[in-house]
């Protein structure tokens, strides 16, 4: 009844795909390579238009990062930055609206924002989130609603949620 596709069906579906997700996903000082690779697997998985990496936030190159990140660094347009904030005030100017993703008060659950693209998103460290630096540049701040005793999801895993709500939003 059932029957898994193959990778040749796989990557034909793939290729047949017409353009890209409007969105530059910025990854600042994230700590984990495993973590950098799974958001890199899932940004080349929804499509994203780039990828900037800033801060410590470990390269892909790095063997925990290659090792998550599987074919997911095949497709995925990536560039390292030392000049962040500088790339967000060029990408603002532009016309993108920078959205992040951290717990902050006047932060809108993600579910219920609208979005406009071409779109930035910031995604912050592990366990201190986005630097205020940075926050300051975004145009809106999105939250994923946490229901138990844990504060916050995995950036790994959060990144993929809105992704993919991106995804929705976008027509896709």
């Amino acid at each position: 009844m059932w029957r898994k596709r193959t990778f040749s069906e796989l990557s034909a579906e793939t290729f047949n795909r017409k353009g890209k997700l409007p969105l530059v996903l910025v990854l600042h000082n994230i700590r984990s390579q495993y973590n950098v690779g799974a958001i890199l697997r899932t940004a080349d998985a929804a499509g994203v238009e780039k990828v900037i990496i800033s801060g410590y936030t470990p390269k892909p190159e790095q063997s925990g990062v290659k090792k998550t990140a599987l074919r997911g660094l095949e497709g995925i347009n990536w560039v390292m930055s030392e000049t962040i904030i500088d790339e967000l005030q060029s990408l603002k100017k532009q016309g993108y609206v920078i959205y992040g993703l951290e717990q902050c008060h006047g932060g809108v659950a993600y579910h219920k924002q609208i979005y406009d693209f071409p779109a930035v998103l910031i995604v912050g460290e592990e366990v201190s989130g986005i630097e205020d630096e940075l926050l300051t540049l975004c145009d809106h701040v999105i939250e994923i609603p946490m229901f138990g005793k844990a504060h916050s999801l995995n950036v790994s895993v959060a990144t993929g949620v809105i992704l993919y709500h991106l995804l929705q939003q976008f027509g896709r």
